[in-house]
């Protein structure tokens, strides 16, 4: 854990899933607090439950995010440590800094498991992957992408994907594995377009022997440098 220079702050996910939801924290470089890249298995209360399905069932193009309430800071280290369960929930339709919508404000929130949790190192970061890495998480009928990021310049990319992905163990679906994609990289010059523009592409997948095909549904894309709205 990275807690000596954190302070309780307000800490932003972007939310994909129905049967199974998951947060994907919305990292900043150079902000200590937002220093991570985070993707949580949750649940909701009866009352932020209603208000996400309703408005995603009536807006189903559009994006939600959820972050802890002003009056309920956290600091994110207490999530990977099982110290903080759960926290005071605002939701949003669209990004709440960039004109998003407010449609719950007080529910809970309940962290359910860590799925993704790691922090950026600033002083000597990594060299980027050679190929393009992503975290594959979620259920067989419900799996979804989140780009995997260690250091900048980056950006951040989370995919719903079609049909379904039962030739992985559910178990080990859950719990999330890396992919990566023959033919692409990244480097500080690249991270300003979205990099899969095609419905399919294939990929390795960690443990797998054979490439798999991979069908994308919805895509949210995120520049890391201005963090601006989500291409759909």
């Amino acid at each position: 854990m990275n807690t000596v220079q954190d302070t309780p702050d307000v800490h932003g996910f972007a939310i994909v899933g129905n049967e199974v939801i998951y947060g994907c924290h919305i990292p900043m470089f150079y902000v200590e607090n937002h220093c991570y890249q985070v993707i949580i298995e949750i649940s909701f209360d009866e009352k932020l439950q209603q208000a996400y399905f309703l408005n995603k069932l009536q807006n189903p193009y559009s994006t939600f995010f959820i972050n802890n309430s002003p009056e309920d800071l956290m600091i994110l280290p207490n999530i990977e440590s099982g110290k903080r369960t759960s926290f005071k929930t605002q939701l949003y339709m669209g990004l709440p800094f960039d004109g998003g919508k407010l449609i719950s404000d007080g529910g809970t929130t309940t962290v359910e498991r860590v799925t993704v949790f790691h922090h950026f190192k600033l002083q000597d970061p990594p060299s980027y992957p050679k190929e393009m890495t992503y975290y594959l998480f979620g259920a067989p009928h419900e799996a979804h992408l989140a780009h995997y990021v260690m250091r900048g310049v980056n950006f951040q990319h989370v995919v719903d994907l079609r049909y379904t992905y039962n030739w992985l163990p559910a178990q080990t679906l859950r719990e999330g594995v890396q992919i990566k994609i023959p033919g692409l990289s990244i480097n500080a010059n690249n991270v300003f377009a979205n990099p899969l523009i095609h419905d399919v592409f294939p990929a390795k997948v960690d443990g797998i022997k054979e490439e798999q095909d991979f069908y994308i549904n919805k895509t949210q894309w995120f520049k890391f440098l201005s963090l601006t709205a989500p291409n759909i």
